[in-house]
């Protein structure tokens, strides 16, 4: 009963995927496209609810991972649509009165301002379905039994075409190739629609081989020897003592003439100390990107932030300062080359007022 559930659920999945590509290509198509854009968020909500009851089936850290990330970067892309709706009828309005210099210097900054929260937007959108599409294939590789073997490689191959598409996301320019990706990605996600028809008609994919461990040749169990019973110690000291010796030659502590066995004492060791996590060019990072947004000056505290924190992503064992430095390095950076722009503007095209 659990696994025709899963099926059923699997193949919902598959179903909103290969729904969300159509909708997808019908959003190129000037009118079509604001209800393909409403369309396509619906199937974004669709698909995240079926992989969270996925998840409470499974128990799947895998499918969490992706669903949460998944979720995220579709809403920051509604979000950047949004930004970017506001910010062009502001911009049309700072354009209109052509001519005048006050105007073309406040919107060449807004330009900037425009093209700055663009590539931020840009950057976290594709590290977010990076991690997301990395995750399901993980689940895909490790869990191929569970389908057909033409609806597993299709659906792997699908993850890895979605993933590169987060790549090409981050570097916004191919923003076109990593659109034409995802389409290609989820029509191929979308045969998981076909799970349980063609569960019966093609064979089941085969785990991955495990490794083939040689047997080691079993060698005869070597008998340890027994310590001698009339060997003993001197239980001050650990000397190795003589039966018929009365005192220690080395401390002077007397032997009882029945000496009892005493092993030498155990050399002990000194505990391992931890080693410190290090977070040097993290917290580096962490202090000059805040230190960016909260002064005029990000154009110099802000590629200070952006470069100590890629030094902290290779160097550092914790990587979560360096991260958050990284991206307030961004936004600082932005924000102060914008202050820095609108500043030199001023001087340079608005003159004194007549």
């Amino acid at each position: 009963m659990t696994e025709i559930t899963v099926n059923s659920q699997f193949a919902r999945f598959g179903k909103y995927c290969f729904l969300l590509a159509i909708f997808m290509i019908l959003a190129i198509i000037p009118v079509v496209g604001y209800f393909a854009v409403i369309a396509q968020f619906a199937m974004v909500i669709r698909i995240y609810i079926v992989a969270k009851r996925i998840q409470k089936q499974l128990n799947s850290e895998n499918i969490r991972i992706f669903y949460s990330k998944f979720l995220i970067s579709y809403l920051l892309f509604g979000v950047l649509e949004v930004v970017l709706i506001l910010m062009n009828i502001f911009l049309n309005v700072l354009a209109a009165p052509s001519g005048e210099p006050e105007a073309v210097a406040s919107a060449l900054i807004f330009l900037l301002v425009y093209l700055g929260i663009i590539v931020v937007f840009m950057i976290i959108i594709g590290l977010l379905q990076m991690k997301a599409w990395e995750n399901l294939n993980i689940f895909f590789t490790e869990n191929r039994n569970m389908f057909p073997e033409i609806i597993i490689v299709s659906a792997l191959d699908g993850t890895k075409k979605l993933r590169l598409a987060g790549k090409l996301t981050m570097i916004v320019i191919t923003f076109i190739i990593a659109y034409i990706l995802s389409i290609i990605g989820f029509f191929k996600l979308g045969k998981l629609r076909r799970v349980g028809d063609v569960s019966g008609e093609f064979p089941m994919a085969a785990p991955p081989p495990e490794p083939v461990v040689s047997a080691a040749p079993e060698t005869p169990e070597k008998e340890e020897p027994e310590p001698a019973k009339d060997l003993q110690f001197c239980g001050n000291c650990g000397t190795k003592l003589d039966p018929s010796w009365s005192v220690c030659p080395e401390c002077g502590s007397p032997v009882g003439e029945e000496g009892t066995y005493q092993p030498p004492p155990v050399q002990q060791y000194p505990q391992e100390v931890k080693a410190k996590v290090s977070k040097t060019f993290g917290s580096l990072a962490l202090a000059f990107g805040i230190i960016s947004l909260c002064c005029c000056c990000g154009f110099i505290f802000g590629p200070l932030a952006i470069l100590f924190g890629m030094l902290g992503l290779f160097k550092d064992d914790d990587r979560s300062l360096s991260i958050v430095g990284l991206v307030f390095g961004i936004i600082g950076s932005v924000c102060g080359f914008i202050f820095l722009f609108w500043f030199l503007g001023s001087a340079l095209f608005i003159g004194p007022s007549n």
